[in-house]
């Protein structure tokens, strides 16, 4: 009886481990096969049309994004008003001119946070981190000022002259240092002053940017099917977890230290403080749902991290490039913390720096295209031209490039900004 149990055992097994392997030979074959449905009616670039799979046209846009975008935007009179289609990394994406920013800004049948949701399948709870942004940074932007200049100050010594004995010239790999200077800054402004001595939360905050960018260029080159189980087994993947779960037990012993804290009030009490408290913030705004505070901490430092430390980076190198700048700016923040503390107002004084970062964005911003955002519904925009169902779209900054609204576009201009608001009636326009 035993043995025949056995026998059934087996053939049971044998069928679930030929049945699992068909599915997976299926997944792959039909991935191989697959094709991404393009936009229809819309011109297509950077894509080998002989190709039956967009694994490729994915490669090629990671690495030659800009070449692809601005050589379907200068082909303009082929296409319906001047809107085309890539393939991101994401899959076919449509791509609109500048003149279409301010018809697109707010329409209501455009996702910016199912977009995210399609883009990173692990960040399940979107609106709890938006809401987090809104309800608490946004309304404290006056006491982070402050709070964050006098971080910067001990933030830069750390980072640049408390390393070693100064002899000097010194070598940095400048991108590291501006990511763990803005991953102190961000930290002490969602954790408080106490995370900022934890070394290890600093260094995973830095490496998580990093690592998952790189997981998730990994991952996107497998169609979505088999993304569930591929995963598993990319080691870039397997390096992201292991940095979250390291994420998670940090922040998993910093709720209990604050919650063993006797005789305080409730340290996670949204109402606790308006800095500092990230933690707390995501808990009232999840409002008992279930929802991992670690993850939720990691993606406001990444979203933090990424921009503020790639402008950081190029704004060096252009003061680096562009010495003439350099006593220039030191005067202005000089001038303007003259006889007083630094306050809010302070940075709104600063024109001529405000103007050089400004420059600095226009020439080289963080994403080549901008208002990424999801279709919910079918649009019709003025001119007739009509956004599908379910479609990604971008907006791609080409004025940013136009000689005829930035003249010698081109060329940096620390003072283009300065002198563009010295004109009456645009004060405020830049």
């Amino acid at each position: 009886m035993l043995q025949h149990l056995q026998l059934v055992m087996t053939d049971v097994n044998l069928y679930q481990a030929v049945a699992l392997a068909g599915i997976l030979a299926f997944a792959i074959s039909w991935s191989l096969w697959e094709t991404e449905s393009y936009y229809p009616g819309f011109e297509v670039y950077g894509v080998d049309k002989k190709s039956v799979s967009l694994y490729d046209a994915k490669q090629k846009f990671m690495t030659d994004a800009r070449r692809i975008l601005f050589d379907g935007a200068a082909k303009g009179e082929i296409q319906i008003n001047g809107v085309f289609q890539i393939v991101s990394a994401n899959g076919p994406r449509l791509i609109l001119p500048s003149n279409y920013a301010d018809e697109l800004k707010g329409h209501k049948h455009l996702s910016a946070r199912r977009l995210i949701a399609t883009a990173a399948r692990a960040l399940m709870h979107s609106d709890i981190i938006v809401d987090t942004i809104r309800k608490n940074l946004t309304n404290s932007l006056g006491p982070i000022a402050t709070i964050l200049h006098e971080e910067t100050a001990t933030g830069i010594d750390q980072m640049y002259f408390n390393t070693e004995p100064y002899d000097g010239w010194r070598k940095y790999d400048e991108k590291q240092h501006s990511i763990g200077l803005v991953g102190m800054l961000s930290t002490r402004i969602f954790l408080g002053p106490e995370m900022v001595k934890n070394k290890r939360w600093l260094a995973i905050t830095t490496d998580y940017t990093i690592v998952l960018m790189i997981a998730a260029r990994a991952l996107r080159m497998w169609t979505p099917v088999l993304r569930p189980i591929v995963h598993w087994f990319l080691p870039e993947c397997t390096a992201l977890r292991r940095v979250s779960r390291d994420a998670r037990n940090i922040i998993d012993d910093e709720v209990k230290r604050i919650e063993a804290q006797v005789g305080q009030p409730d340290e996670l009490s949204p109402s606790k403080s308006s800095i500092g408290n990230s933690l707390g913030w995501m808990r009232a705004a999840a409002k008992g749902t279930s929802f991992n505070l670690g993850d939720g901490q990691l993606f406001l430092s990444f979203a933090s991290l990424h921009t503020t430390s790639d402008l950081l980076t190029k704004t060096l190198v252009n003061l680096c490039t562009f010495p003439e700048f350099q006593d220039l700016l030191r005067n202005e923040i000089l001038d303007t913390l003259r006889g007083k503390s630094f306050d809010p107002t302070c940075l709104s004084q600063m024109r001529l720096l405000d103007s050089f970062m400004k420059e600095t964005q226009r020439l080289a911003p963080a994403s080549l295209s901008l208002m990424n955002r999801l279709v919910e519904k079918k649009i019709t925009l003025h001119d007739g031209t009509v956004l599908p169902n379910g479609a990604l779209i971008s907006v791609i900054p080409s004025r940013l490039y136009d000689d005829e609204i930035y003249p010698q576009a081109i060329e940096f201009d620390g003072y283009r900004f300065l002198n563009l608001r010295a004109k009456a009636g645009e004060e405020t326009h830049h």
